[in-house]
């Protein structure tokens, strides 16, 4: 970099010699040079100009040496600096940072600052871009510049976008040095940049037909960003080791508006990230595609895409590529580079994509999906004890039907059309199907059966319209960001440090119709809760704890839903579960309607007491029964802790046995049905102030799961906290 710098610098001050007063700032006028300054301060401006992109070999890219990539005006933008100088010879500070903002890019050319003449001896200004933090440069140890290189940034969130016209203004931290030089007054010191960011740039050609791209995603994306690189000066062929605290995350987007390559039927997708070094291995197929030599953090661009079969079933398939700077065994991720990944998708993937308890549609959409595939594992649960087609350790599927259903969201399956295996004669590398023919946005239950009419298992199947979105697909979540913390404490948000991303949620709630109320026309004293208003459609599903299976929610109320504005619950949420304060649901024909009760009865919705031994197995076959644990953990005090013990003979009419520590079963209940460890008394946990009839408070605690459990009724990809 000095060779490079030593060039321009020769040119940059030729042209220095006719300028006057490129600072505001006035010098010293003599005296004790302010502190932090070796030797003494004096005037200066910065020459910053921004180092164009290299073009590294890009997996399936068959780009020709030539191929260039000029940069864009949001890729070279500055919007803040933070200016450091060193000794050339020591690397020790000889003046304080210094932070500046940019309103323009002309200023970049003329960047006042107060610079030390370091007695006369060479320094080394190095310049960090766009941290967006004007406290970072005062928070940190930067007495050197050994320290400066070693530092991170304040924000670990990588700029991700997509081929929009519209992205201004993309904020990539860049750094930079002037090499070495000797500071006089007046001088224009110049400092090229680079940015400390790949550019990854996607373009997947989807060549099947009844195919379409469902979602791009980047995975193996580390929240770090250093401010030199972490392989400098290191062997490639060795991965960089990262801190042991860095997170490593996935990010999911859509299709963007520019055509990739001017090919209509694609789409390019460009994302910037940190680099992630992973070295080289000493093998590798050409494209890197399943590799079972891939180190298990290479950078990994992952695309999905929708296909309809013949019999008009709709599944996704996932394709990965592993960018590099080739396409056998280098996986190296490098900061400032061009990476080119060219999907050319002709065949369907063999990787299949799992099921999961719920599935999302489309309305009119056929949905396919393979019944007897799960992959899930948290809580120890093996899917094959409950479903096995070959009736070995499960029980195989001998036929399906509707549970209950929305008015028409699948319609009458009295003949198995809407609802049916693929074992009709047709083979999908010998895995069978289900498919779900929609008919009109809502949510319903499908089950399969055994020889003897037995609920085996259960799949909420949840239809969307078009224009209400698909909440499942990774591409439409919401990042939650959340302070910054360290062993020491949280950042808050007077501290200069910025917020950092936390979970991906989903943008609803499972289930919902709408993901949020028309709050242009929301008025909580006059707007009521019924089936057709826009606050219902934003409900989700209820569910009772470590059941996998929905109970539709309740969406009839009388009166406004704020009553006394205290909020939207307010009204409704006591009433007991039954046909006046839920939506109208029907079976299998779509005429039959499902009665609903809130006690022990023969309805399809219904209330029973737990017997021991019933458990996992009775809630399986029972999936529209609400289970009523006999625990004595309802006996609870009132406000004024007077004893007020439960009648033990009426324990489904007390909400305690139904919502206390989900003691749904008369038998230990197990922890670890959503994935979760077994409560332990040293783990955190957070008191209720509900107190059980020996004076004991009812306590939640944080089970710790890591793991997604079979009995977790999210979509694929998704998982509760």
């Amino acid at each position: 970099m000095k060779k490079t710098c030593c060039f321009i610098f020769v040119a940059c001050l030729a042209a220095a010699l006719s300028l006057t007063g490129c600072t505001d700032e006035p010098a010293p006028a003599g005296g004790t040079p302010p502190a932090g300054y070796n030797g003494n301060p004096v005037n200066a401006c910065l020459d910053i100009s921004v180092g164009a992109l290299s073009v590294s070999m890009g997996t399936k890219a068959d780009m020709p040496a030539a191929y260039s990539f000029p940069d864009t005006e949001a890729e070279r933008r500055i919007n803040d600096l933070w200016v450091f100088q060193f000794d050339a010879a020591t690397g020790a500070a000889v003046a304080p940072p210094a932070y500046r903002t940019v309103e323009d890019e002309d200023e970049l050319s003329a960047v006042p600052v107060m610079l030390s003449d370091n007695n006369g001896r060479e320094s080394v200004v190095y310049v960090v871009a766009n941290t967006g933090s004007p406290a970072w440069g005062t928070r940190g140890d930067f007495s050197t510049a050994a320290r400066l290189k070693a530092s991170a940034l304040p924000t670990r969130e990588p700029v991700f976008v997509t081929a929009d016209s519209g992205a201004s203004d993309l904020s990539i931290p860049m750094q930079g040095d002037s090499g070495a030089v000797l500071v006089d007054e007046k001088l224009v010191v110049p400092v090229p940049v680079t940015r400390m960011y790949a550019k990854l740039m996607i373009d997947p050609y989807v060549e099947l037909t009844d195919a379409e791209v469902y979602s791009v995603g980047v995975g193996n994306v580390p929240l770090y960003c250093r401010v030199e690189t972490l392989s400098n000066g290191l062997d490639e062929t060795q991965a960089a080791a990262y801190p042991d605290d860095v997170v490593w995350i996935s990010r999911t987007f859509t299709e963007s508006m520019e055509g990739g390559d001017g090919n209509a039927t694609g789409y390019r997708y460009v994302v910037y990230v940190p680099e992630n070094l992973e070295g080289q291995t000493a093998g590798g197929d050409d494209g890197k595609v399943d590799d079972t030599d891939t180190p298990e953090r290479a950078l990994a661009v992952n695309i999905v895409i929708s296909h309809k079969d013949e019999q008009g079933g709709v599944m996704n398939y996932p394709y990965t590529f592993y960018p590099g700077a080739n396409t056998t065994n280098d996986y190296n991720i490098k900061r400032n580079n061009i990476y080119r990944v060219k999907a050319n998708i002709r065949a369907l993937s063999e990787a299949r994509v799992p099921s999961a308890n719920c599935m999302v549609a489309m309305e009119g959409e056929t949905l396919s999906f393979f019944p007897y595939y799960r992959v899930e594992t948290g809580g120890g649960y093996d899917f094959t004890d409950y479903l096995d087609p070959s009736g070995g350790r499960g029980e195989k599927i001998d036929h399906l039907g509707i549970v209950w259903q929305t008015p028409d969201c699948i319609g009458d399956n009295s003949d198995g059309s809407k609802v049916f295996m693929s074992t009709r004669g047709v083979s999908h590398n010998g895995y069978e199907r289900v498919y779900v023919q929609t008919n009109k946005e809502g949510n319903a239950l499908v089950a399969a059966y055994n020889a003897q009419d037995q609920i085996i298992w259960s799949w909420h199947i949840w239809v969307r319209t078009p224009s209400s979105g698909d909440p499942t697909n990774l591409a439409n979540a919401l990042v939650y960001y959340t302070y910054y913390w360290n062993e020491k404490q949280i950042y808050s948000e007077g501290s200069g440090v910025g917020r950092i991303a936390g979970y991906q949620i989903m943008p609803c709630n499972i289930g919902a119709l709408q993901d949020e109320p028309d709050w242009d026309t929301f008025n909580t004293k006059t707007a009521t809760v019924s089936v057709e208003s826009d606050v219902a459609r934003t409900f989700g599903m209820l569910y009772q704890w470590g059941r996998k299976d929905p109970f539709p929610p309740m969406t009839n109320s009388k009166g406004p839903i704020g009553n006394n504005n205290q909020g939207i619950n307010t009204g409704y949420h006591v009433h007991n579960y039954n046909e006046g304060h839920t939506q109208t649901l029907y079976g299998n024909d779509n005429k039959t309607k499902v009665t609903k009760d809130s006690k022990e009865t023969d309805d399809l919705f219904h209330t029973h007491v737990a017997q021991p031994g019933e458990g996992i197995r009775y809630a399986i076959q029972h999936p529209t029964v609400f289970l009523c644990g006999t625990k004595e953990i309802a006996h609870c005090y009132d406000a004024s802790k007077k004893y007020q013990k439960a009648d033990s003979t009426e324990y489904v009419k007390h909400k305690g046995n139904y919502m206390y520590g989900g003691a749904w079963s008369d038998e230990d209940h197990d922890n670890k049905e959503w994935g979760g460890l077994e409560p332990d008394e040293n783990m955190k946990h957070l008191g209720l102030g509900i107190y059980h009839d020996e004076g004991g408070e009812i306590t939640l605690y944080d089970d710790y799961g890591e793991e997604k459990s079979i009995f977790d009724p999210c979509p694929y990809g998704w998982r509760v906290a």
